[in-house]
């Protein structure tokens, strides 16, 4: 009896010190966070007005100027790749030369990896 109350004890104060070293170091994660939004909002926001005011309107060119690119791709979906571009990055003015598709990287692993699903779903058939 004895030794089964020294293991409850033993189990609760493990559990409890941990769950108390979770909160702890959740609490100081949340406000390095904090510190960290608080110290960024300035400068973002300086940021954002410095682009707004370099970046100028390019007037559209013809779609009879732009030719398709090796790949096929056409000058729509040139000018949506650009639009995602300059939205993911802020509105930073960038100047796309080309877009064209590259080949996908082949390594041993991959292979292995594409056989071992294969075989996995031929079990099913």
């Amino acid at each position: 009896m004895a030794s089964l109350k020294l293991g409850i004890f033993t189990t609760l104060m493990g559990m409890g010190g941990i769950f108390l070293v979770l909160i702890i170091l959740s609490l100081v994660t949340m406000l390095a966070a904090r510190l960290i939004d608080k110290s960024r909002q300035p400068h973002e926001n300086s940021a954002h007005q410095e682009a707004a005011v370099k970046a100028v309107p390019m007037a559209p060119a013809p779609a009879a100027a732009i030719p398709a690119a090796d790949g096929g791709l056409s000058p729509k979906t040139v000018a949506a790749i650009m639009g995602a571009i300059s939205a993911a990055s802020g509105g930073a003015a960038f100047k796309i030369m080309s877009i064209h598709r590259i080949g996908s990287i082949n390594t041993p692993w991959t292979s292995a990896s594409n056989g071992n699903i294969i075989n996995n779903r031929q079990q099913y058939l």
